[in-house]
């Protein structure tokens, strides 16, 4: 599935941009900006910067003429409005966030080019900042002010009761969507790694007739047949495909995320600054549940999720490792859960290096540098740290080792030969050109593709964070700045993309759905609690209400723009597997022509390694000419040949 990943962008986009404008509208209302004109200020520029993507042609179609820069000034306008509200509000350090932050936006707003809907979305997102950022007096109660996070509980029911959730709605879309199947070459040499690590192997021998039963990112070097990919996300699959559910790990993989994220914005919304009083531990156990469902209902964080790609894992280590890093680092902790979550840090941290390890390594700098301060600050016990070392040891033990069996050196991977079998795979870095920067950081496609893990709301509730919690958003600054800046200078990828939306940020639906998370909290708070000072009944319940309307509003309109598309893509992928299925042979090989499947024909040859699943029902070969054809027959002699003939549905005929 290439970009823009549905087959209407704008309408998509305008569905995404419209419910995160509402969210944050009712946020607006919800904090009681003021004086009033600041609120008003802010809810225009808001509305300015969502109706830009159709304005132009709104404008033409009255026959107003319009030169080349008019969405820019508007846009330019927009933050203009915003920075005045921020003047009137007088609070300095929002003033001062809105003088550089539209500093920064005007000249970046001249130079990107081609890319109006990704400016409007950096627009909107920056207001949300801004919107998080506005403090007003809150009730003081000194006393419980010091209360630890840990007297809300720990919600394990919760994280249970949202990780099966999670785990079955992901299924749903494995079954009904992507129809139990992979959809690209990628997918099939995890699902093949983790195979052979099933059966306790490194790596499987060369097939015979290698050329017909190669697989495009499954690698045959120096007499050797592995994956591409490092081993962390084989490493969790393994055991589904020991119990022939592969299909099952995306889906075990999205529950754990949602879990993760939970817990995360449980301790986001549990945070308070000195002068304020806790939050009701309603109002913490509301944030997880929220922050979970941004994630369950999010279209490509779904699709993902059901898949075989391993960008949903990484972004589980990633939220896990942080909830890790911050129990450890507060003090007194049992011995006991200093272990136990020292453990989970490590495993963490050496499984997200393990998977993907440039990822790893980045979105790992923020989670380094709070382990070193929290260090420094005699924070962490050293039992925390010892396990800590000890599991991210062994974890990265076998792995290398596991390298080195692939690849008979030490301290490589396979990406180190990548040239040698595709020599136009070669990775390099460079700036963009003013044109290209939506690659690196989709803020438009991922408005429509993560909604309701949405940049601009996010942002809003990462600001909102008070106390010990802007601890979290620390690690979510870094991490994210690291990991943007990463994809921009690569070159891979740039122009083009294969795959279920903008996966390789896909690490950042979890700041987006922990904001989220605080942010629908607040206003779920504000409606259940009805004190005095809370006002009218549609004061307190109104701004709760506008925001899950918008955000379910989003949702339902996204759902037909994108699930459909990707539907009628695996189903164009997968025809020859249709067609198998439909056929039913035993002890078949199936002997794929050119036509088949519009990618590459080393995609259709997904056999298990043939050297220890000797007893496949069905095997896809590729016919690359008559001395490969006649390699297949003479190596399955007794067997009975398909030949395909290309079309849809795609046909099988008995040789």
């Amino acid at each position: 599935m290439n970009y823009p990943y549905t087959g209407q962008p704008l309408d998509a986009l305008m569905a995404a941009q419209t419910s995160a404008a509402l969210v944050l509208g009712a946020t607006v209302w919800a904090r009681r900006i003021r004086p009033w004109p600041a609120a008003a200020l802010f809810l225009t520029a808001i509305a300015l910067v969502t109706i830009l993507p159709v304005e132009p042609d709104f404008l033409r179609g009255l026959g107003t003429t319009l030169g080349p820069d008019h969405v820019k000034h508007a846009l330019k306008l927009a933050a203009a409005v915003a920075s005045v509200a921020a003047l009137v509000t007088r609070q300095r350090r929002l003033v001062l966030v809105a003088v550089l932050g539209q500093a920064a936006l005007w000249p970046i707003t001249d130079y990107i080019q081609d890319c109006d809907w990704d400016l409007a979305a950096a627009h909107l997102a920056f207001f949300g900042l801004l919107i998080g950022l506005f403090r007003h007096s809150e009730t003081v109660s000194p006393a419980a002010s010091t209360a630890p996070y840990e007297l809300h509980g720990d919600f394990w029911l919760d994280d249970a009761i949202l990780g099966a959730i999670a785990t079955l709605a992901a299924t749903l879309v494995c079954w009904l969507v992507l129809q139990w199947r992979t959809n690209s070459g990628d997918e099939w040499a995890n699902t093949y790694q983790a195979a052979l690590f099933a059966r306790l192997h490194a790596y499987g021998a060369v097939p015979h007739c290698s050329e017909a039963l190669r697989s495009f990112y499954v690698f045959q070097y120096m007499g050797r047949s592995f994956s591409q990919y490092t081993p962390g996300w084989p490493y969790f699959m393994a055991p589904f495909l020991l119990f022939h559910m592969a299909w099952l790990a995306g889906p075990a993989s999205f529950g754990l995320l949602a879990a993760g994220v939970a817990r995360l914005a449980r301790r986001g919304a549990a945070g308070v600054a000195k002068d304020q009083s806790v939050p009701p531990a309603a109002h913490v156990r509301a944030a997880g549940w929220f922050a979970a469902g941004a994630i369950i209902l999010s279209s490509t964080a779904l699709i993902n999720g059901a898949s075989r790609y391993p960008h949903i894992f990484v972004a589980a280590m990633f939220a896990w490792a942080l909830e890790a890093l911050c129990v450890v680092a507060t003090p007194p902790l049992p011995v006991r859960a200093q272990r136990q979550w020292g453990g989970v840090l490590g495993a963490c941290l050496a499984l997200m290096v393990a998977t993907r390890p440039p990822d790893g390594a980045v979105l790992g700098f923020g989670l380094f540098l709070y382990f070193v301060y929290a260090l420094f600050r005699r924070r962490i016990g050293l039992q925390a740290v010892a396990l800590t070392a000890a599991v991210a040891t062994l974890i990265g033990a076998v792995t290398l080792v596991v390298l080195r069996l692939q690849l008979g050196v030490w301290f490589k991977t396979a990406y180190s030969i990548v040239d040698l079998i595709y020599p136009w795979a070669k990775v390099s870095w460079s700036l963009p050109k003013p044109n290209e920067f939506r690659w690196g950081i989709p803020l438009a496609a991922g408005a429509y593709c993560w909604w309701p893990c949405a940049p601009a709301v996010g942002l809003a509730g990462i600001a909102l964070l008070q106390g010990r919690a802007r601890r979290l958003g620390f690690v979510f600054f870094v991490g994210t700045i690291a990991l943007l800046s990463m994809y921009t200078l690569l070159e891979l990828g740039r122009g083009y993309d294969f795959g279920y939306g903008p996966r390789y940020e896909l690490a950042l639906i979890v700041p987006m759905a922990v904001g989220t998370g605080v942010v629908l909290a607040k206003l779920w708070t504000l409606a259940v609690r009805r004190e005095s000072s809370a006002g009218s009944a549609l004061s307190a319940g109104g701004p709760i209400a506008v925001a899950l309307a918008a955000a379910g509003l989003g949702v339902v309109r996204l759902a037909p723009l994108v699930y459909p598309h990707t539907y009628a893509d695996v189903h164009e992928h997968n025809r020859l597997h249709d067609a198998i299925d439909h056929t039913a042979p035993h002890h078949a090989v199936i002997m794929a022509g050119p036509g088949v499947i519009l990618t590459d024909p080393m995609d259709l040859t997904e056999n298990l390694p043939l050297d220890l699943y000797p007893n496949q029902d069905v095997i896809i070969a590729i016919d690359r000419g008559p001395d490969e054809s006649r390699c297949v027959q003479e190596k399955y002699r007794g067997w009975t040949f398909y030949r395909t003939i290309p079309g849809d549905p795609v046909r099988l005929v008995r040789q």
